[in-house]
């Protein structure tokens, strides 16, 4: 992730292949990945599993165009810089 110091934003440069996906990957940031699961399914919303990752618990969504949204409880490793 890059971004200036103290940024309340950043942008994640990775080059990873979004097959079948669209081409905008949103990536928000919450501090209760599970409960924020739990109202998006309860909207009808297609949402993954939460998964434990090396920068934070995360999961996972398509919009309507089909671009990738995941949601992040970030770790150390993966909060903003």
């Amino acid at each position: 992730m890059v971004a200036p110091k103290g940024a309340e934003t950043g942008v994640v440069l990775a080059d990873v292949k979004w097959e079948g996906r669209g081409t905008v990957h949103l990536q928000f940031h919450t501090e209760d990945v599970d409960g924020d699961i739990l109202a998006l399914r309860e909207k009808g919303v297609e949402v993954s599993d939460a998964q434990e990752m090396p920068w934070g618990r995360t999961a996972s969504f398509v919009d309507v165009d089909g671009n990738p949204i995941s949601l992040l409880t970030p770790s150390k490793l993966g909060d903003r810089p």
